[in-house]
This record gives structure tokens, C-alpha cells and sequence, in this order.
């Protein structure tokens, strides 16, 4: 079962505490406190574009067929225009899905949290 968008922007938060729980230490720790904060970084940043692909679908769905508000039909062009954003924005989610997956296998190895033992 494929998480939620809503679960994926929580792992998104908790990626970032994680990321910025390593960061503190690095100065005195170095490269074994360093390496799980990039690859907190990446989940985050993966899981960050899924959200904003996610949203900016969401939006142009709300806008679709809106008008100018005062019951005017969108144009031809506009409506194109939008059927075309919408359509390259599709797909994005599913990308970072497969992204933000190969980055919490880095994040997850165990060689990455070893020095917190």
C-alpha cells in the first residue's frame, strides 16, 4: 500500500527533525554524523517536490473551468493551457514516489545511525 500524500508530507517533517538532529553533532561527530544528515536531506527534499507537484495538481484541478468569476467561460487557450500543466504536473508525483524511496534506503542503512549507538 502506497502511503498518502498527507503521510509522505509527515515523513517529510520528521526527515527534516532527523536531518537537523544530525547537523548539530557534525562539528565534533564529522562524517558519521554528516552523511545521515544529506541523506535526511534528499528524503526531504525528494518528499518537498512531491508535495509541490501534488498541490500544484490540485490547484489547477480547483481552477479548471473556473472563469474570470463573474460567469465567464474560460477561453480555449486557457483551458489548453491548463490541460497541459496539468498533465506534465501528473506524472511528477509518481517520480518522486520511486526518488524519495531509494533515499530513505540510504537514510535507512544501518551504518548511517551506528554512531548515535
Amino acid at each position: 500500500m502506497d502511503p498518502s500524500p498527507e503521510r509522505l508530507h509527515k515523513v517529510r517533517i520528521e526527515a527534516k527533525q532527523v536531518r537537523h538532529a544530525a547537523e548539530a553533532p557534525a562539528p565534533v561527530m564529522g562524517r558519521p554524523a554528516v552523511r545521515p544528515a544529506k541523506a535526511a536531506e534528499r528524503v526531504q527534499t525528494e518528499l518537498g517536490d512531491h508535495h509541490n507537484a501534488v498541490a500544484a495538481e490540485a490547484w489547477l484541478r480547483a481552477r479548471a473551468g473556473a472563469g474570470d468569476g463573474a460567469g465567464a467561460v474560460p477561453s480555449l487557450r486557457s483551458a489548453f493551457e491548463a490541460g497541459y500543466l496539468a498533465a506534465s504536473v501528473h506524472r511528477r508525483p509518481e517520480v518522486y514516489e520511486r526518488q524519495w524511496n531509494d533515499a530513505w534506503e540510504t537514510l535507512a542503512q544501518p551504518k548511517r545511525v551506528r554512531w548515535l549507538h
